[in-house]
């Protein structure tokens, strides 16, 4: 009985490629398994080296499954758990802004100040929010650092919410286009209101680098009148990062090519054609 046991042993160590005949830990030696589940037990397998000794005929099959060692996790016919379900919430719905008035946010350049609101005869709100620092006996628009961009985003946002606007386009011209692209590159709808933003003749700063490109509209229009290089010093100038970057780069971070301006110089636009077609 022994013998055959050993036999058994040596049939089963033949699977590991070491020839140690040693079960990887953790293992669990499937030869003892399969004798609960009604396989022959390892006493009738022949054993060609003891023809003579008697086969063990007294002593019974075991059914009793091998020792596990510490690590090793206890058998189990339970079914796997569960899968969580999970509940796919529905769409959000439209902002309630959204049925508010049009309404166009002009943003002044450096040197400029607010005006007052007025609203057109199609019923288009015009606003003329004063930026939120001093500059070139004027005011500007210091979009940097980072509390300076959240004190002239809750400008705008708060002219916005004011005017009970549902449809808004943001307008910029020089350093308030430079402040308008940033709000565009951030992301910035205010609550899902913005439907686009124009740039007019903007300082080409930093400010656009690592855009974000939200799904409103957007157009550049240049002029070429302050077309600096890349790397050139602002001096005097609001720039982020103290440099410009150069149109080129301007409108790859942007991600629309510029449109000429009606004008050669740098001054406003005035009157572009998406404030009707737009809102």
């Amino acid at each position: 009985m022994l013998v055959g046991l050993a036999s058994v042993a040596m049939a089963c160590g033949s699977d590991d490629p070491s020839g140690s005949g040693a079960a990887p830990a953790g293992a669990v030696d499937e030869a003892s398994l399969a004798s609960t589940t009604g396989s022959p037990s390892s006493s009738t397998v022949p054993d060609s080296t003891a023809t003579t000794a008697p086969a063990a005929t007294s002593a019974p099959a075991t059914t009793a499954a091998p020792a596990l060692a510490q690590s090793d996790p206890p058998p189990t016919t339970a079914p796997p758990p569960a899968a969580p379900q999970t509940t796919v919430p529905p769409p959000p719905p439209p902002p309630a802004a959204a049925s508010g008035k049009p309404c166009i946010v002009s943003l002044h350049g450096k040197g400029g100040g607010g005006q007052k609101e007025w609203t057109g005869s199609d019923g288009v709100r015009h606003s003329f929010p004063a930026g939120n620092a001093s500059g070139w006996g004027g005011l500007q628009w210091l979009y940097y650092p980072a509390s300076g961009y959240q004190a002239a985003r809750n400008i705008v946002a708060n002219d916005v919410a004011a005017g009970g606007c549902g449809r808004v386009i943001v307008y910029g011209f020089s350093n308030g286009a430079a402040f308008a692209a940033k709000l565009y590159c951030r992301g910035e709808t205010f609550g899902g209101t913005v439907v686009g933003y124009v740039i007019d003749d903007p300082v080409v700063d930093h400010a656009v680098e690592g855009c974000a490109r939200p799904p409103v509209k957007v157009v550049i229009y240049w002029t070429g009148d302050i077309n600096v290089p890349d790397g050139w010093q602002c001096g005097d100038w609001t720039c982020e990062g103290g440099s410009a970057i150069g149109i080129a780069r301007y409108e790859g971070f942007v991600g629309v090519a510029r449109k000429p301006s009606i004008h050669s110089k740098h001054q406003q636009y005035g009157d572009p054609p998406e404030f009707r077609s737009w809102i």
